[in-house]
């Protein structure tokens, strides 16, 4: 009985079994083999990369909550939402800067329209008293404003300050007998304290506009601390850790020269003159009850 011939390492019963067997796992996916011999079968290789564009749409799967060892989208009530709830464990205060910087608040921007309005109506109160004098109309006229004085009232102090800077003394004066006269009972003390703060805090913006900026507000403050106006220990607060040869520092400097000065509450009460304040009519009438005197 002969051998049955072989070819390689298959006889040719078991190649016929072999090629039988591809033939029909071929026409199952639709791929009929051509010539009776099964395909090459080509197989990746270790080194091999597979192409991005071959497979996929690019979208993210699941929704973005697919991934190992991932919770998936079941803790988001829906797409691109985040939470900004101060007491959610997710919360972020950057995340939550960025959406009130891209959306202002629309009560920010109310306020911010009314504090414009009432800083144009405060000047023009200011500016009519240089010109007239009269206390209880500037009352009058600060109090018929729409925005409330006693949470206001600071934005007036500033102006009123920063306005006499740029005056002569009799402006001054007239500024800081204002005051006076104002404390407590048309603004209270802390709008006279905060209207202050926020001119020490602009010093460096008042240099630019007024050369002598420093030395003038430091005698509106010493003269504020001796009207009762202010505390004495104010500028202490306010200029804490400025630095050494700033205009902050200068005014806090100067401040302390002005009231540990040899009679310093009469000086500071003449800061800006003995006839500071005074029109020409007043002025004229003390003259001449001075000589009747005499």
């Amino acid at each position: 009985m002969s051998a049955p011939a072989t070819s390689g390492f298959l006889t040719d019963a078991q190649r016929a079994a072999l090629d039988a067997a591809l033939a029909a796992k071929q026409q199952s996916v639709g791929r009929p083999v051509k010539g009776g011999h099964h395909a090459p079968v080509s197989r990746p290789h270790a080194g091999d990369k597979k192409p991005k564009n071959i497979k996929g749409s690019g979208a993210t799967k699941k929704g973005g909550g697919g991934g190992k060892f991932t919770w998936g989208s079941l803790l988001e009530g829906e797409e691109g939402v985040s939470a900004l709830d101060r007491n959610d464990p997710n919360y972020d205060s950057d995340e939550e800067r960025a959406v009130q910087l891209q959306a202002p608040n629309a009560a920010h921007t109310r306020v911010k329209a009314q504090v414009a309005a009432y800083k144009q109506e405060v000047t023009a109160i200011v500016e009519e008293y240089f010109s007239s004098g009269d206390v209880a109309n500037a009352a009058d006229s600060l109090a018929e404003l729409d925005a409330p004085i006693d949470t206001m009232g600071h934005y007036f102090v500033k102006r009123l300050v920063t306005l006499a800077l740029d005056r002569k003394d009799k402006e001054r004066e007239m500024a800081s007998s204002l005051l006076s006269n104002f404390y407590a009972e048309v603004i209270s003390a802390d709008q006279m304290q905060k209207g202050f703060a926020r001119l020490v805090e602009s010093i460096d913006d008042l240099v630019l506009d007024v050369p002598d900026a420093v030395e003038l507000l430091s005698l509106f403050i010493a003269r504020g601390v001796v009207d009762d106006v202010l505390p004495p220990a104010c500028t202490s607060r306010w200029a804490a850790g400025a630095p050494e040869g700033s205009n902050l520092a200068a005014l806090k400097h100067k401040v302390d020269l002005h009231l540990a000065a040899r009679h310093s509450a009469e000086r500071m009460l003449r800061c800006w003159g003995s006839g500071a304040g005074q029109s020409y009519a007043e002025t004229k009438e003390r003259i001449a009850k001075v000589c009747y005197c005499y």
